[in-house]
């Protein structure tokens, strides 16, 4: 783990913490580097309409590999899960008062980093689902970083025969999170 994995992880959390203490129903969390237009609001909402009973929509997203429609919004944004993953990104995201209480009693203690732990909503009992292409744009503050280039990823990296029990964990995720998607409304 980079020490800016752990920071942007606890700042997720203490987002969903201070969602939770404000009495809403429900909460848009956005990262510093998303970059907003004037339809985005219109368009988180419909896809909260197009997806009544999703308890977390993705809205911004790196990877849609093997993507399963689910719906499509009034706005026309395809909605639905990806049956490969992790996407990537919790850059954006629309979240219910339901799934931020499920998600901060199952995350408090990280073993994951966030972009990967909080689209597992098998693990969680959450329903979660993603747009089919983002909602948003990126600021150029994306080409920045405060959580790890590749290098730091790399030189963090432990030796291949370390790496065993987490080639075992992705491989069994990768079932689950098929069956997630294919069997979850």
């Amino acid at each position: 783990m980079l020490p800016g994995e752990y920071g942007c992880y606890r700042s997720h959390l203490l987002a969903l913490q201070q969602f939770l203490a404000s009495g809403d129903q429900m909460a848009v969390v956005i990262e510093d580097d998303v970059a907003l237009d004037i339809d985005f609001l219109a368009r988180a909402v419909a896809a909260k309409n197009a997806a009544p009973n999703a308890d977390l929509i993705k809205l911004v997203n790196h990877r849609w590999n093997g993507f399963r429609a689910m719906g499509r919004s009034s706005k026309g944004d395809i909605i639905g899960r990806c049956l490969f993953g992790p996407q990537g990104s919790t850059a954006c995201y629309l979240v219910t008062r339901k799934s931020a209480e499920k998600i901060v009693k199952s995350l408090t203690i990280m073993s994951l980093p966030w972009d990967v732990a909080v689209e597992r909503g098998w693990d969680m009992n959450v329903s979660i689902v993603s747009t089919r292409t983002n909602i948003v744009g990126f600021s150029r503050l994306q080409r920045t970083t405060m959580i790890g280039w590749r290098r730091d990823y790399r030189a963090a990296k432990a030796p291949a025969w370390r790496r065993i029990p987490a080639h075992i964990f992705r491989t069994v995720d990768f079932f689950r999170r098929i069956a997630y998607v294919l069997t979850t409304p």
